[in-house]
Formats: C-alpha cells, sequence, structure tokens
C-alpha cells in the first residue's frame, strides 16, 4: 500500500472545522467517509458549494430558453454527430462470447455496459427512461438509450454512483428488477445510506442482493468454473477468475429533494478481475468515475490511481460543466477529465455525461470538442 507524501494531504480544514470530523484520512492519507454534525455525508478535503435554490431555478429557466439550442436541430443532424448503434441480439450474442477481453458500450448519459474478463458483465448507473427528474416530468432526453431494459444481457453487477435522478432512476431499476436481469451470483453495489431507500422505493426487491458500500471497503464475486484447452500440450484446465469490486470517493453531493441533502453517500467505483489461484495476476480493471468534480488542493484521483490502479479502461465525465461558476465544485471540466485520466494511470478511457440531456448551458458536441482540443495541446 502507498503511503501519500506529507506535502500531497489535502488543505487545512479550518474553514469547515464546525460541520466535520477532525480526522478524515487514514493511517496512509487516504480520505474515509466524514458526516457533519447532523450525520450527514460531506466531502472534508473541499467545501462542494450547491447553488442556491435562486440560482437553481434561473439555470433550469435559461436552459429551458435554450434547450432548443442546446440540442440537435433535427433527426438528420442527429445522425450525423450523435450516431447509435442499438444493442441488437446478434449484438448481444457476439458482446458474450468475450469472455477474455473488456469491452465497453455507452448506453448514454452515465449508463455504460462493461464486458471484463472472466465472463463478468457490468452496468452504471442504469437509466433508460425518456425524462429525467421527479415523477418523470424532467427534462427529456434528445437521444434514446443505445439499448432498451429488455434487450440487456445478465448482469454480475450493477455499480451505482450517486442519488441525482441522471444516475439513479427509479423506474429502470423497477424494469430491471422485473425482468429478473441479475444473474444468480449477481448484486446491486450502492452508496452507504442508499439499501433502505431502494428496498421502500422497488418492490420485492432482496435485501440480500444490495451490496452497501462506504469509500475502500470492497466485495467479492468469482467466476464461473470454466474448461480449457491450454493448446500446448493436448490437455485440458480448469480456470477461476475473482472480481473485486471497490467504492472509491468522489467529489459531489447528493438528494433527491429539499430535505436529503446528503443523507446517502456518493462514490466512484473500481472493478478488478484476477486469478483466482493467484491474486497478484491482474487481467483486467476498470473505473467508473460516475459524476465527480477534481478537487483544487488534495490529490483524490492520483491517491486512487496508486491504491486501485493502473486501469485498462475509465469511464470518466466530460460534460455537464456549464456554467463552471456554479458546477466546478462536483462536475469536473473537461480539461480536468484529461488529468484524471492521466492520474489514475488509465490506458484507455470514455468520455460520459454528455450527449443525452440538456442538462448543462453548452451545445452537445462541445464536451467532444473540447476533448480533441484538449488531446492535441497535451501531445503537442
Amino acid at each position: 500500500m502507498t503511503r501519500i507524501q506529507d506535502n500531497q494531504k489535502g488543505p487545512n480544514l479550518t474553514s469547515i472545522s464546525s460541520t466535520s470530523s477532525e480526522i478524515w484520512q487514514d493511517e496512509v492519507g487516504r480520505p474515509v467517509v466524514t458526516r457533519d454534525d447532523r450525520g450527514r455525508f460531506l466531502c472534508p478535503w473541499e467545501n462542494v458549494e450547491l447553488p442556491s435554490v435562486k440560482t437553481i431555478f434561473s439555470k433550469v429557466n435559461a436552459r429551458a430558453r435554450n434547450s432548443t439550442a442546446l440540442k440537435p436541430e433535427d433527426e438528420i443532424e442527429k445522425k450525423k454527430f450523435l450516431p447509435t448503434v442499438e444493442l441488437s441480439s446478434k449484438l448481444r450474442a457476439k458482446w458474450e462470447d468475450c469472455d477474455d477481453s473488456i469491452n465497453i458500450r455507452w448506453l448514454g448519459h452515465a449508463t455504460c455496459l462493461v464486458r471484463l474478463p472472466g465472463g463478468f458483465t457490468l452496468l452504471t448507473d442504469p437509466v433508460f427512461s425518456k425524462n429525467c427528474g421527479p415523477y418523470q416530468m424532467g427534462m427529456p432526453r434528445y437521444v434514446a438509450a443505445a439499448s432498451k431494459v429488455e434487450d440487456l444481457p445478465p448482469i454480475d453487477a450493477v455499480l451505482i454512483s450517486n442519488d441525482h435522478y441522471d444516475h439513479l432512476d427509479l423506474n429502470s431499476l423497477r424494469e430491471f428488477h422485473k425482468r429478473d436481469l441479475l444473474t444468480d451470483r449477481g448484486r446491486y453495489f450502492i452508496p452507504l445510506g442508499t439499501k433502505n431507500f431502494l428496498l421502500k422505493k422497488i418492490r420485492g426487491l432482496k435485501a440480500e442482493k444490495l451490496t452497501e458500500m462506504e469509500w475502500w471497503q470492497h466485495e467479492e464475486l468469482f467466476s464461473r468454473d470454466r474448461t480449457l484447452d491450454d493448446g500446448m500440450h493436448g490437455g485440458m484446465s480448469t480456470e477461476k477468475k475473482k472480481l473485486v469490486v471497490t467504492c472509491a470517493p468522489a467529489q459531489n453531493w447528493c438528494g433527491r429533494g429539499p430535505r436529503d441533502k446528503n443523507v446517502r453517500l456518493w462514490c466512484t467505483w473500481a472493478v478488478r478481475v484476477s486469478s483466482f489461484t493467484n491474486e497478484d495476476t491482474t487481467v483486467g480493471n476498470f473505473f467508473f468515475a460516475g459524476s465527480t468534480g477534481m478537487p483544487r488542493d488534495f490529490p483524490l484521483f492520483k491517491i486512487i490511481g496508486l491504491e486501485l490502479g493502473p486501469f485498462d479502461l475509465s469511464a470518466i465525465p466530460i460534460g455537464m460543466n456549464a456554467p463552471e461558476e456554479v458546477v466546478s465544485s462536483y462536475n469536473c471540466s473537461t480539461e480536468e477529465a484529461v488529468n484524471m485520466h492521466i492520474q489514475l494511470k488509465s490506458r484507455f478511457s470514455c468520455g460520459i455525461l454528455w450527449g443525452t440531456w440538456a442538462l448543462a448551458n453548452e451545445r452537445y458536441y462541445e464536451p467532444v470538442f473540447r476533448m480533441k482540443l484538449v488531446v492535441l495541446k497535451e501531445e503537442c
């Protein structure tokens, strides 16, 4: 385990000492879950400033006035810049044959379908509904999800990063549960404080299928035994792989209404596949950032990269970061997303949180264009 150098530790806590515990790092410098005096979660290394009600309404009104300008003008433009390949039965069959490689299909916003070695299939922040908001009355998506719930393959792990409506959609989870798409070994991995909420909202959901975790906790799943031809000596061998799911920190906040601010935790997820017989042999490592800001004075993602990386593949948010003065503390900029990729030691990364809803004051293509410019600048 790597110890974080003293000069890398976070800022002095005097500015938030009245609302947080003095102890917010463990013995090796990792941030631990911290609560304020009311028992609500917080980011102890940085004040995540939430917009006021007045700011939220002015932001929403601005989006409503400009929503036509923020999304594609017509179907021709949408197909040109946001082409969608639906998860057909043919593609699904091909997908299920990819047992020994890492594959990702971005289904829209923060929803990703990920295949890891050993035949493990993950689903991140499943949101398939048309609208994003309370009672399905929020902003309609301008690009449909690249799959319907009923077309999904069997899932081993559903990863949920936070309780915002664009990350935790009860209608999608109810449909997923109704169709019994979790494998026998499958589970929902959720941040601390989310379990009772889901049990109340989704009828028939079993508590043992919900694994509630706080930062740095991990759980294990095992792949099925597979008989393989060794290809050299004409013999057969049995192989088993292990999946380790680790809950990691994020810079965010939670809440679905005016009374539940930060009563549930937020997180990122690291998912590692190793050989069952040799835990030191990593055969696949995936990171899901969900929605997060980039700390200004604390090396959060460098710590995650040291502790849980390097990663073969990461899903990193690149959009929903305008206006910057409102969302910068909990939604990273495109430039910060590139830095996050570097600090995580990720070999490849997939940009998420763009091209689905007009939830920020930015044109739908801006995050990708900015990303290209940043990458070109990094390469020069």
